[in-house]
């Protein structure tokens, strides 16, 4: 599903809200360099191609600019170029420790200013591709989906992260946002998926499943949100 253009300057109003002024706090860093991450961290390094000097591309690094790979998998990599249409926080917080540690985090990726439905990079440029808490955000998901077999080179990793809903809570968000048109939280998530919905696009794309926190059926029907991730390959 793609949404109009003002529909996605909306929300990415509402995520420049979302991000304004975290970098002047502190725990604001460390929630979002924590938040969701540690369940698919433990199983890249079974994937990774068994090699240092990789390249990679991470859309959406987030209002801070570091994003998921520069935290838990940069000895890996040769660069990483982050993709952001955001602009980056400056980091500056009382307490010089995990501003420090924030900032070396940050100058581990190259930040581009641009949106994952048009990637300006030549076809099959990147070992690895990364996407998390993203797709819902955006104007054509399934754009990125594209632009990210196009960029990925044959037999890469591709990792993906996206909310997902149970179809109880997919019908609670639909009423809620209906009542609360205006609030961020709604404007700044176009889209919503179910975990089916996603697996079933990655596929539609060419992309094979090496690994996913696929939840149960009965949390598939009627749990709370929740970060699901695939890690792909690239035939």
């Amino acid at each position: 599903m793609t949404i109009s253009g003002g529909r996605w300057q909306q929300a990415q109003k509402a995520e420049l809200q979302y991000w304004r002024g975290s970098g002047t706090r502190t725990y604001r860093i460390l929630n979002e360099l924590v938040e969701h991450y540690s369940v698919v961290a433990e199983q890249i390094e079974r994937f990774l191609p068994p090699k240092n000097g990789l390249d990679a591309v991470e859309i959406g690094v987030w209002g801070l600019g570091i994003g998921f790979l520069a935290v838990h998998t940069h000895r890996h990599f040769q660069r990483i170029i982050g993709v952001e249409p955001l602009p980056t926080e400056n980091i500056s917080v009382d307490d010089p420790a995990p501003e420090d540690y924030a900032r070396t985090l940050q100058s581990r990726v190259q930040v581009v200013r641009s949106v994952g439905e048009t990637l300006p990079f030549e076809g099959e440029s990147f070992d690895v591709a990364c996407c998390i808490n993203v797709l819902d955000h955006t104007r054509s998901p399934t754009a990125i989906l594209r632009e990210i077999g196009r960029v990925t080179r044959r037999g890469g990793i591709f990792i993906l992260g996206v909310h997902t809903k149970s179809l109880l809570d997919r019908a609670g968000w639909r009423v809620l946002r209906a009542l609360h048109a205006r609030n961020p939280l709604y404007i700044a998530h176009p889209h919503i998926y179910s975990w089916n919905h996603l697996s079933a696009a990655v596929r539609a794309y060419g992309f094979s499943t090496l690994w996913a926190n696929r939840p149960s059926m009965l949390r598939r029907l009627a749990c709370r949100t929740v970060m699901s991730f695939w890690l792909l390959q690239k035939p």
